[in-house]
């Protein structure tokens, strides 16, 4: 991130190019606010997932659907 500010604020940079470098950073800035915010929660869901699993059930989170009704007899 700091390699694409420093070519943001070079004098030779085109306007073009300064924008493809301010949504580098910007993106950049998101994906570490995102993973600051959510990764003590994504932590703790994996301890969980693991002592779970350590007592010998099965959990599969990579199929779950949030829309399935648990009284849908076709599920």
């Amino acid at each position: 991130m700091s390699e694409a500010w420093r070519q943001y604020n070079a004098s030779n940079t085109q306007a073009k190019q300064k924008l493809i470098y301010l949504r580098l950073i910007k993106d950049c800035q998101e994906s570490i606010i995102q993973q600051v915010t959510n990764g003590a929660a994504v932590l703790a869901l994996n301890g969980l997932r693991k002592r779970i699993e350590d007592m010998g059930i099965n959990v599969n989170v990579d199929n779950f659907n949030l829309n399935t009704d648990k009284y849908d007899s076709a599920h």
